[in-house]
């Protein structure tokens, strides 16, 4: 059975997968959910469903390794709602345990939301200094093409030329991202990149983006130069196995060789 569990800073939370449960695992893996946790704990059979982390045995002195997931509250979320996760307490009651986890809680999610409704995998962008960097399919198969970053108020410029440079260098394009709520309302707004509308628990949440491209100096003198341009799927080399080098014989073993071999001709 699938458990999780908030861990003790609040802002993430803990997966663990029995050994039945392998195909969930798989299931997150390929969804993009979470990363694995950096260690597992031994446990016995029959320590199954409980929080434990200590190190026993079973009767049968046979021994079966936990394997964990560690996902952020927007994608926990992501996962009770749609069914990868069990749930034991009313949804809103849950948004609003993690509301009060994480004050950034409810606009990341809706910007989680809004980008996993155009089938993107969002991922941690802590590496440039983002809330997440969006894959068309797995990490495996894919770079990151863009950059999200949340506000909770406009951004300065010196924000903006930050976020630029590092998109440039990267090859990647910036999305600033701001939600707004309201009542609900209507959701016949179509949905795109960067806008959409989402209704949760009688709010109605509005994601607006703004992209922003690095200029190719390439083209400069060209018509195009000042028009956007659109981030270009950035796929990943397969990997190529290198072959191994033979071992070089020492020198004079080479001369013994070449010895032997001309006094038996």
């Amino acid at each position: 059975m699938v458990t999780w569990q908030v861990l003790g800073n609040g802002l993430e939370t803990e997966v663990t997968f029995e050994a039945e449960d392998n195909e969930a695992r798989k299931d997150f893996q390929k969804k993009g959910l979470g990363i694995t946790a950096l260690s597992t704990s031994p446990v016995s059979l029959e320590t199954v469903g409980k929080e434990s982390n200590e190190l026993v045995t079973s009767g049968n002195d046979t021994m079966e390794t936990k394997r964990r997931r560690h996902l952020s509250l927007p994608e926990t979320y992501y996962a009770v709602i749609n069914g990868l996760l069990p749930i034991d307490e009313p949804l809103r009651e849950l948004w609003e345990r993690f509301n009060s986890l994480s004050v950034a809680f409810v606009r990341n999610f809706i910007v989680y939301q809004h980008f996993r409704h155009l089938d993107w995998i969002p991922k941690s962008g802590l590496n440039y200094g983002v809330h997440y960097v969006l894959y068309r399919g797995s990490a495996t198969e894919f770079h990151s093409e863009y950059i999200v970053y949340v506000q909770d108020e406009a951004s300065s410029w010196n924000t903006i030329q930050s976020l630029t440079r590092i998109a440039a260098d990267v090859k990647k394009t910036v999305l600033l991202c701001t939600v707004t709520a309201q009542i609900t309302g209507s959701e016949d707004s179509p949905v795109d990149l960067t806008f959409g509308v989402y209704s949760f628990h009688d709010v109605q949440y509005t994601v607006e983006a703004i992209a922003i491209r690095f200029w190719d100096p390439s083209i400069a003198d060209g018509p195009q130069s000042y028009t956007f341009q659109q981030q270009p799927v950035l796929s990943k080399k397969p990997k190529t196995v290198k072959k191994k080098n033979r071992a070089k014989r020492p020198k004079h073993q080479l001369e013994e060789t070449l010895t032997t071999s001309g006094n038996s001709a």
